[in-house]
């Protein structure tokens, strides 16, 4: 799994918002969409605009006892794009 923090761009990406920490099994890429509970209760879907992330070194060892396993980690950036299903213009 991959971890990666959400951040939603806002008025243009003049302003950003985290939308917290997730699991993925493979990044997004631009252009995906992403579904995420927001703080209503109810979920947002949100439009991938960019995805940052720096590869983590790997070694024949890694996740040993000597050697623990370092995780990747990366950032998603999105835009905010429909609630429950109502679809909105990109």
């Amino acid at each position: 799994m991959i971890g990666a923090w959400i951040v939603e761009l806002l008025d243009g990406g003049a302003t950003q918002t985290s939308r917290g920490f997730f699991q993925f099994g493979q990044l997004p890429a631009p252009g995906d969409r992403v579904t995420v509970t927001n703080r209503h209760g109810s979920r947002d879907v949100l439009g991938v605009v960019l995805v940052e992330h720096a590869p983590v070194p790997a070694s024949p060892d890694r996740g040993s006892a000597s050697q623990p396993a370092t995780e990747p980690t990366a950032t998603v950036y999105v835009q905010w794009l429909a609630e429950d299903g109502e679809a909105r213009g990109t």
